[in-house]
């Protein structure tokens, strides 16, 4: 039913989706294959696409290893806290 490029695109989309990009994003991309060029201005902006939402992804990360690690400080602390009002109670 699907010919090979419509099967390649759906696996370019699948992958955008999966690493972050939005439905218009991906859709600017896969536009930039009917521009006749060899495909080189698509490889440009993929490449420099892909570039950028690395940064994103990785300040993601770092921003989750932050929020982790003061969440597991915390932890500590209320269960101390917990553990010495039931220590009282006792």
């Amino acid at each position: 039913i699907y010919t090979r490029r419509d099967r390649a695109r759906l696996k370019l989309v699948l992958m955008g989706k999966s690493v972050g990009f939005s439905l218009a994003e991906i859709r600017d991309m896969l536009d930039l294959y009917d521009l006749r060029d060899g495909q080189v201005t698509q490889l440009k902006v993929a490449l420099s696409k892909f570039s950028e939402q690395i940064e994103v992804l990785e300040k993601q990360r770092s921003d989750i290893d932050r929020a982790i690690e003061e969440l597991g400080r915390t932890v500590e602390i209320v269960g101390g806290m917990l553990k010495a009002k039931e220590g009282e109670e006792a």
